[in-house]
């Protein structure tokens, strides 16, 4: 939001999921502060669509922050889904 400045809540996130964490500790934060069935969801569609636009940008990361404070990774400009040309299986399709 633009009237908050600070970004301790995003570094919480960066923090709580560290590979420098044990497994344990990441599980823990994961299960107490991501809404992990809507997650799943997502990455479930992704999965079942093929969406290959999508690993390092395409989607938002957003913490509701007035209500559960569970952050939850929502979908951006897939106009790409279904766009066989970057899929890794049809390289030479055209060719």
């Amino acid at each position: 939001r633009e009237w908050e400045t600070s970004m301790a809540d995003l570094q919480a996130l960066v923090d709580g999921i560290s590979p420098f964490k044990s497994s344990a500790e990441r599980d823990r934060y994961i299960f107490d502060n991501v809404n992990v069935p809507q997650l799943l969801n997502v990455l479930s569609v992704y999965a079942i669509t093929k969406q290959y636009d999508r690993d390092m940008h395409n989607y938002y990361l957003y913490r509701d922050s007035d209500g559960n404070g569970e952050w939850s990774m929502l979908a951006y400009d897939l106009d790409m889904t279904f766009n066989r040309l970057i899929e890794p299986v049809y390289t030479n399709y055209f060719s």
